[in-house]
């Protein structure tokens, strides 16, 4: 290691050594020369190359050696994820431009390369603000969505895979979701173990995943709450030690509420509710795909006062939290059964277990004025003591009422007796409180849907949640008019009728997306 002289002798050189890759240098596939290395993770290396002939700079991802070898079946996994996420086209997805085999068998995919920070790089300097949160979270949904669409689940949502891009024409960070992964479709915790492949990260792995159950679109639902709940508070609702304490406190604890975890911060019990609904053990308690996810975000910020999507700088500063439009859930405590044990520690075993990020939240609270500033009460005069009154005792008010919508099939607008505007599109969850949830209330709900018969029901509230569905008609194609034939007369020719045209298909207005952002 150099040395080097100074007033106080001579100290080491502490800075670190360079890197030495011997990939650095090489074209990869004829055409990505790799410049640098940019990350180093669980699958392998990502570097910085520039693509030939185009002189187009990317992200190359390099598969680690160990886990590719001659098995016959990760080359097909590898072909298969990679093939479907090459599809993913949404602007808040990672794009990726090509992906193949060397002939000295390295796996590679190039990808856009993108500008900016991850999540986890920014939740060290302590959590978002609602706001913030709400337009983050908007955009994951978007991305997952399309995704899940193509029957591709993350299965690794975590800060460190969701990238914040900032672009100059942009007030708030653009959300990138990244890594939707590779092999990991594993269903067989010993398959797992057996050849080390990382199938997820423990802080935020759902239940169904830590006992290698099998994993669907709401899966990834209870890694985004994970997230969520992590950038309202900066922290994870669970830390343990050793991974099998953490995966087991996924099955079977209460996520803790936002003020245990972040005391003297102030949250919306809004967004709260939200985020516990994600967090619920079982998969079919939770939001059902991202798309509903992302409609309780919007009317959420709605009802909070946040201009469209969540803009950070619209928070009224004298609305007070409370009463939001989306459905309130308790969460469920699964009993953990003894059957559980053995698949428990299997999957930890083939985990890569992560350090707890740094920078965890800081809060400092302001003072009051001092009691020197604070004028002496004036003494007042006796005066007879008036007559003691019975204090007066307001009714207690309605409990909130848990609103669902739904209707087959789903994306229908739904108009309320009494209300201004129409809620949806279904599926719709919302919350009413005060006079809206009184017992005995009669009201009336229309389903609207372009090409469908207007449902009508009325309902009288009772309970703590009220379910509305409908099933819509199809409102039949009016039938083309014939026009009679004339008569057949010495200045009347028969001509042979034209056959009566097919109506124009019906296209719903919902069919079509201008902006990808607009839902």
């Amino acid at each position: 290691m150099a040395e080097r002289s100074g007033a106080a002798g001579k100290d080491r050189d502490r800075s670190p050594p360079p890197i030495h890759d011997e990939l650095i240098g090489r074209v990869i596939a004829g055409r990505f020369e790799i410049l640098a290395r940019i990350a180093r993770g669980g699958m392998g290396k990502v570097y910085r190359a520039r693509q030939e002939p185009l002189g187009r700079e990317v992200a190359l991802k390099i598969l680690d050696p160990r886990h590719t070898g001659h098995d016959d079946d990760f080359h097909k996994r590898f072909l298969l994820e990679a093939e479907t996420s090459a599809k993913l086209r949404h602007p808040n997805t990672v794009t990726i431009f090509d992906y193949g085999r060397t002939e000295d068998d390295i796996y590679f995919i190039a990808m856009e390369l993108l500008e900016g920070r991850p999540l986890h790089h920014r939740l060290r300097e302590g959590p978002l603000s609602p706001p913030e949160v709400i337009a983050v979270g908007e955009q994951i949904c978007r991305s997952l969505r399309e995704a899940h669409g193509l029957g591709l689940i993350h299965r690794d949502l975590k800060p460190a895979n969701i990238f914040l891009e900032q672009h100059a024409d942009e007030d708030r960070p653009h959300v990138k979701v990244l890594d939707f992964g590779l092999v990991k479709d594993l269903e067989d915790a010993e398959d797992m173990t057996q050849t080390g492949l990382f199938m997820g990260s423990p802080k935020y792995m759902s239940p169904e995943q830590a006992t290698s159950n099998p994993t669907a679109a709401r899966t990834d639902v209870y890694s985004l709450g994970v997230c969520l709940y992590q950038m309202l508070t900066g922290k994870v609702p669970f830390e343990r030690d050793g991974s099998v304490n953490l995966l087991m406190a996924h099955i079977q604890d209460a996520p803790p509420a936002f003020a245990e975890r972040a005391p003297g911060l102030e949250l919306p019990a809004a967004l709260e509710r939200v985020v516990r609904r994600c967090l619920e053990k079982r998969p079919e308690n939770r939001f059902a795909s991202m798309n509903e996810l992302l409609q309780v975000l919007k009317q959420t910020a709605q009802d909070l006062g946040y201009r469209g999507n969540g803009d950070p700088g619209s928070m009224s500063q004298s609305m007070s939290f409370t009463a939001p439009a989306m459905l309130q859930s308790v969460s469920t405590v699964a009993p953990r059964p003894d059957a559980q044990t053995k698949r428990i520690l299997a999957a930890a075993a083939g985990l890569l277990v992560f350090g707890a990020l740094g920078g965890l939240l800081s809060v400092v609270l302001g003072g009051g004025d001092s009691a020197a500033d604070t004028p002496a009460p004036v003494a007042a005069e006796a005066s007879p003591a008036a007559p003691e009154t019975a204090p007066t005792v307001d009714p207690a008010p309605a409990a909130p009422m848990l609103v669902s919508l739904r209707s087959d099939p789903p994306g229908a607008m739904v108009e309320i007796e009494g209300e201004e505007g129409r809620r949806g599109p279904t599926p719709a969850d919302f919350e009413w409180a005060g006079a809206e949830a009184e017992p005995g209330r009669e009201v009336t709900f229309r389903f609207h849907l372009e090409g469908h018969q207007v449902f009508t029901v009325t309902r009288t509230l009772r309970g703590e949640r009220l379910d509305v569905s409908a099933t819509l008609t199809e409102v039949p194609a009016a039938p083309v008019a014939e026009r009679p034939e004339p008569r057949a007369t010495r200045m009347t020719r028969r001509r042979p009728r034209p056959a009566a045209m097919e109506p124009a298909p019906r296209m719903s207005a919902l069919d079509y997306r201008l902006d990808p952002y607009a839902d």
